[in-house]
């Protein structure tokens, strides 16, 4: 009698520290979902409500307007904070930091946008060639590609392509 109930004991201690492992490994992966979206606050905040270049920039985008060179308003090193930023994002969402669902819903039109505006696009295609920088905003492109490959964003990706065409032939 004495040999089953110390055996009961090891079961019972055994599944009590099963439990435990597994009720520790749930609570660590709900507390870096929350990690993730404190992240991602602030990430979003910093876009949106402190930087006055990525406000600036994001609405010449969105007035289709010159951003370099010189009839642009913005020099190199913002326009490549502004890149940075996005490639940065690419850059933890391809290690597991941040989730492709939490980027597309704070940035994810702001992503597309760049990605589709010729002169943002040509300004990566002269760091990559003309800088000797092959992976110069290769996060931000492959993010661009992820965030476009989402149902439901024809029209969005259509709109950023041909959105400035009137403006840029007159």
């Amino acid at each position: 009698m004495g040999n089953k109930l110390e055996r009961l004991a090891i079961i019972l201690t055994l599944l009590g520290m099963l439990g435990s492992v597994i009720g520790f490994f749930l609570a660590q992966r709900e507390s870096q979902k929350t990690e993730m979206i404190r992240f991602v606050r602030e990430l979003n905040n910093e876009f949106n409500n402190t930087n006055d270049v990525f406000r600036n920039i994001r609405m010449a985008i969105e007035r289709c307007e010159r951003l370099y060179g010189k009839s642009g308003k913005f020099d190199n090193d913002q326009i490549n904070r502004y890149l940075n930023f996005f490639d940065t994002l690419g850059f933890y969402e391809s290690k597991g930091y941040l989730a492709l669902d939490l980027i597309d819903q704070m940035f994810g039109a702001y992503i597309i946008e760049a990605y589709e505006y010729d002169e943002l696009r040509d300004y990566i295609q002269g760091v990559q060639t003309n800088a000797k920088q092959q992976e110069g905003g290769a996060d931000f492109v492959r993010l661009a590609k992820k965030l476009e490959a989402v149902p439901g964003r024809e029209d969005e990706i259509k709109l950023a392509r041909s959105g400035c065409d009137k403006i840029r032939k007159s």
